[in-house]
């Protein structure tokens, strides 16, 4: 039942405020979202796109060396959260205490949580947004999406270039920016407004409400940021200060 766990990913171009957006809703009660995996789940896909039409779902193949019976639709999708599951898991203190006495079991845990990733990367997959798409809404079918981007490609690019990309021009990184862009701007209109949540960087930096229209989005009650962090200041510089000034939020 593909449904059963709640998940949440946030989808962004890289030096766009995604670390800062991970560590706020990090902070939300029963959240737990993971950093980057490396493009684990376009990873995960071609379990299915390896297969090749031969194994199409609902294709039946009577006889021969591919012999094999109907695959159903979201076969797999169990398969595509457990590993999620593997590569986020509770807390170890957590797992140490598991279905000890008037202690959470773990099903009952992970239907009280909403979990996820931020990923940088799921544009660089050799799989169009539309297969993106089509991959997370089998595997992921109830699952929201911060889709988040920057307008100043420029300023962008530059910082990319000084952490992560000496050896590419700007006009280069600005190229594989704007792909990125349109890439993240289509999986969002192609799962919905009702899924996916298109924020861009320069707007919420300067207009918390952004963030706090998310946490509606979400299904939060009585539940506002009151401060904005900032990760990964001047490189990789981290803040722990508490986005809610110790106040408790409700879902």
């Amino acid at each position: 039942q593909p449904c059963n766990q709640r998940f949440l990913f946030v989808l962004s171009t890289g030096r766009a405020g995604s670390t800062t957006l991970l560590s706020m809703f990090n902070a939300l009660p029963n959240v737990r979202l993971s950093g980057e995996n490396m493009n684990e789940l376009y990873v995960a896909s071609k379990l299915e796109s390896n297969l090749g039409p031969r194994w199409e779902e609902e294709k039946i193949i009577r006889d021969g060396a591919f012999l094999h019976n109907p695959i159903p639709t979201q076969s797999m999708a169990c398969l595509a959260q457990h590993v999620m599951h593997s590569i986020n898991p509770p807390p170890h203190d957590f797992l140490l205490k598991l279905n000890k006495p008037g202690k959470l079991t773990l099903e009952e845990h992970r239907a009280a949580t909403i979990i996820g990733a931020k990923m940088i990367r799921v544009q660089y997959g050799d799989w169009s947004a539309e297969e993106a798409a089509e991959y997370f809404e089998q595997h992921f079918p109830c699952a929201k999406y911060i889709v988040n981007m920057r307008k100043d490609i420029e300023a962008q690019a530059t910082s990319i270039q000084k952490l992560w990309g000496k050896k590419q021009t700007i006009d280069k990184i600005k190229q594989n920016t704007h792909k990125s862009n349109e890439f993240l701007t289509k999986f969002a209109n192609i799962i919905g407004s009702d899924k996916a949540f298109l924020l861009n960087m320069e707007e919420w930096i300067n207009d918390i409400s952004l963030l706090n229209d998310v946490l509606s989005w979400m299904g939060y009650e009585d539940c506002e940021f009151k401060s904005l962090l900032h990760q990964n200041k001047d490189g990789y510089k981290q803040d722990f200060s508490d986005p809610f000034d110790g106040e408790v939020c409700n879902i």
